[in-house]
């Protein structure tokens, strides 16, 4: 960045970090003033304003982090990681982009014919993965594995969009060096629990090269059973899948760039409708003093006060 890029967007991310803090403060404040039935009445809005609080922070530091790479190139000694990271984080996109665009095409050549009681139209993958079977075994497991993995990392990762974009779950991001121990075991849990139908998925797609294991027996025995037969024999998972897939590109494409993560009006909003829904139950707050000895009794008057 150049000197005068770098300067305004510092002196942005100073006015951000200055407007959450009084948002927060003025969050606490207001908290304190409340009774225990006042406390209790507005807990679910509470907890969307200080979700959406804890999101504008993430992105914050988030946007920290990169512009002080930006000033470390530019000022400084330049180290491998701040000068080779955007190149990394390019490669890494374009081999996603690549593993993402390869599941979706064994998704639909493979898996989707045998929802209306067709036939696979080509084995895709699985004719690779045989050919890498022939030449070294290794490089075809570590394949499966690959995709396997991706899947996984893209479970963590998109349970942090989806928090980024609405107030329904708690930000749990994986930071280096940053990451909270609680932090680590939501995303860990959600591994663990997203393994097996990964697994399942992962037999049904690539069922035609690893069709004498004992994990295909396993879910074969489970496919079959009364109750799983017609969900598993409709492709219903795959379907949703493929489905979801299709909304999330479209959403990604025609929305995901025009919101501008960084702006404060969600939270500005959010604390209106906590301010409303407060005054609409006729609550009256207890009066409780701040530094200067003056007494608040609404959102509003603490937000003139600071």
């Amino acid at each position: 960045m150049k000197p005068i890029s770098y300067s305004k967007a510092k002196k942005q991310m100073a006015d951000r970090a200055e407007e959450l803090v009084r948002i927060a403060e003025e969050l606490k404040l207001s908290f304190r003033k409340m009774t225990s039935a006042e406390k209790k009445s507005t807990k679910r809005e509470r907890k969307k304003t200080h979700i959406r609080l804890q999101q504008q922070t993430l992105l914050l530091e988030k946007n920290w982090d990169e512009l002080k790479l930006c000033e470390q190139s530019n000022y400084m000694d330049p180290t491998w990681w701040n000068s080779f990271y955007p190149f990394l984080a390019l490669f890494l996109s374009i081999v996603g982009g690549l593993v993402s665009f390869l599941w979706f095409l064994q998704i639909c050549i493979y898996l989707l014919p045998a929802a209306w009681g067709g036939k696979p139209l080509h084995p895709f993958l699985i004719a690779w993965l045989e050919i890498l079977d022939g030449f070294f075994p290794l490089f075809a497991t570590a394949t499966i594995g690959i995709f396997v993995l991706y899947l996984l990392l893209c479970t963590v990762k998109g349970v942090f969009k989806f928090g980024m974009r609405f107030t329904l779950l708690p930000m749990h991001p994986m930071r280096l060096h940053k990451t909270l121990a609680n932090s680590i075991a939501v995303n860990v849990g959600m591994v663990l629990i997203c393994t097996l139908p990964t697994i399942q998925f992962t037999t049904s797609a690539f069922s035609g090269y690893i069709r004498h294991t004992d994990v295909n027996t396993l879910y074969t025995q489970v496919k079959y059973l009364e109750w799983c037969a017609p969900i598993f024999k409709n492709q219903i998972f795959v379907v949703g899948l493929v489905g979801m897939t299709v909304l999330t590109a479209m959403y990604g494409y025609c929305c995901g760039k025009s919101k501008d993560e960084s702006n404060l009006e969600d939270l500005k909003d959010q604390l209106k409708r906590l301010d409303k829904k407060y005054k609409k139950k006729g609550m009256t707050k207890k009066t409780l003093k701040d530094k200067d000895g003056v007494g608040q009794k609404t959102f509003g008057a603490h937000k003139e006060h600071l």
